[in-house]
């Protein structure tokens, strides 16, 4: 009866292990979830962003050699006149606004991507939290 007792015991304790390591393994798999969802809207972001700084550039590339060409053309037909040097002035400020929204735009997904990073370096502390918790109640199980 004792030693029926003792393996009784024995199986409640391990039973009571296996139940808090499963609990564990559960709020694991949340935060490991919770942490994947964050980088992949982060990625997702990234990407977005990255689509819309080539758009950007390569609108901002097609203007700038648009006016170039128009510049090249100005300079061998009539590069006295007043006319041409106003076209080329609006060029310039042109391509120049240009700049200016691709450094405005570029500026904006660095400050998406500072508060992404922000957000996974929390999960990724709350993960370190909880496996710092697990190892020091399987240190506990096992005194």
């Amino acid at each position: 009866a004792a030693r029926r007792y003792q393996e009784m015991q024995k199986a409640e304790a391990a039973d009571a292990r296996l139940t808090n390591l499963l609990r564990h393994l559960k709020s694991k798999l949340a935060i490991d979830r919770d942490t994947t969802t964050a980088k992949q809207a982060v990625a997702a972001k990234a990407e977005a962003v990255a689509k819309k700084m080539q758009l950007l550039a390569e609108s901002t590339a097609s203007d700038a050699s648009a006016a170039l060409h128009q510049q090249q053309h100005d300079e061998t037909q009539l590069a006295s006149t007043t006319a041409e040097a106003a076209a080329t002035s609006k060029e310039r400020r042109r391509a120049e606004a240009a700049r200016r929204v691709a450094e405005k735009h570029a500026r904006e997904a660095a400050a998406l991507l500072a508060q992404a990073d922000t957000g996974v370096q929390s999960l990724l502390r709350r993960h370190s939290h909880l496996e710092k918790m697990q190892l020091e109640e399987e240190t506990r199980q096992t005194t």
